[in-house]
């Protein structure tokens, strides 16, 4: 297969688990009244945290199932329900998550994790290593992780450009796709489910 068209496959859903579009005005809650070298330790924090606990669950997350048991499919529709219910919310305009934590760690918890990689994340990240491999699943996620601390990096401009009803409305199509992505995931667990049961 083309290493192009491969790493789109990869990309793509990992770009609409991410989020990096409703990730900025996170970030600008979260780091508000904060210095500018604090907000910019808050970005490598969120980067290395992010990078370290994704790439760790990509490497050791199905030995970890295999000794629980719990077999992909199952993983999958799990996985799915989450990120059905992570998306509800920025659908309907009804976050979920308190976004008015304090102190410079929130670049480790919860921008780091589990913002930015969370259960939609390492869902995508065991699926995609299964059917296109681990190096361009591994480069796809850098690729989204880069393009999430830059939005940070220029969250300000970013937000003065969308204005308010702008940033909402990219939340809300973001959790669209988020939503679409998770059904795919429910759906595709239950058949293998079925498919294996016989």
């Amino acid at each position: 297969m083309d290493v192009v068209k491969v790493f789109g496959l990869c990309f793509v859903p990992l770009f609409v688990a991410l989020g990096p579009v409703s990730l900025v005005p996170v970030y600008v809650g979260l780091t508000r009244g904060f210095r500018r070298e604090q907000r910019r330790a808050i970005i490598v924090q969120s980067f290395v945290t992010a990078g370290i606990g994704a790439v760790a669950f990509l490497l050791l997350g199905k030995v970890v199932l295999r000794l629980m048991g719990i077999e992909q499919c199952d993983f999958q529709i799990a996985g799915g329900i989450i990120l059905l219910g992570l998306a509800l919310p920025d659908i309907l305009g009804f976050p979920m998550l308190k976004r008015d934590v304090s102190g410079l760690t929130v670049g480790v918890v919860p921008l780091g994790m589990p913002l930015m990689v969370g259960p939609g994340v390492l869902t995508a990240l065991l699926l995609l290593s299964d059917l296109y491999g681990y190096v361009p699943t591994l480069v796809a996620l850098i690729v989204n992780l880069v393009i999430a601390v830059l939005g940070f990096g220029f969250a300000g401009r970013i937000m003065r450009v969308m204005g308010e009803t702008g940033t909402k409305a990219a939340t809300r199509l973001v959790g669209l796709f988020l939503a679409a992505y998770a059904v795919m995931l429910i759906r595709d667990g239950v058949v293998q489910a079925v498919v294996g049961a016989r």
